[in-house]
């Protein structure tokens, strides 16, 4: 684990061992990850989940019938979704429904994995965190959008 990681997953500990499997094929890309799995004994806790909160890029919040209940996971991913250039990624492990205020982000749908990393929907979280299909890890492109809106009357005629 970096001491500021691109990744920070956030989860109910009683999804742990499927959250492991996740974190282990993340972590064997060569992704820069944080999960709670990776704090000492001995540690702050809370100091050590807030520094890599607050830096990671990428948060990836794992929604379970047990974690939508959890007031840690909701704050977690809260902060996701609030905090500017922080890519929030909802991951399903089961049918349940994210909490409301999250349901707009588009998830990927764990239920059904087989837990290999060549499952279509573990495909697609590697590729929300930027992970190529060789392994390599992408940076973040920030997009700029043009400033200027064609309108139907503005439109350049071809001819």
């Amino acid at each position: 684990m970096s001491e500021s990681p691109d990744v920070f997953v956030s989860y109910c500990s009683d999804d742990r061992a499927r959250v492991s499997r996740i974190v282990e094929l993340i972590e064997s890309k060569g992704v820069s990850l944080f999960w709670d799995g990776d704090i000492a004994p001995s540690e702050n806790w809370r100091e050590r989940i807030e520094g890599a909160l607050t830096t990671a890029t990428r948060i990836v919040v794992v929604w379970s019938e047990r974690s939508v209940t959890r007031d840690w996971v909701l704050g977690e991913a809260a902060e996701g979704r609030e905090r500017e250039g922080v890519v929030l990624v909802p991951v399903h492990l089961d049918s349940t429904k994210a909490p409301r205020e999250f349901r707009a982000i588009q998830s990927v749908d764990l239920s059904a994995w087989d837990e290999s990393e060549s499952h279509p929907e573990f495909r697609k979280l590697l590729s929300a965190l930027g992970v190529a299909s060789d392994g390599l890890t992408e940076r973040m492109v920030t997009t700029q959008w043009p400033t200027t809106i064609w309108s139907r009357s503005s439109r350049p005629t071809v001819g």
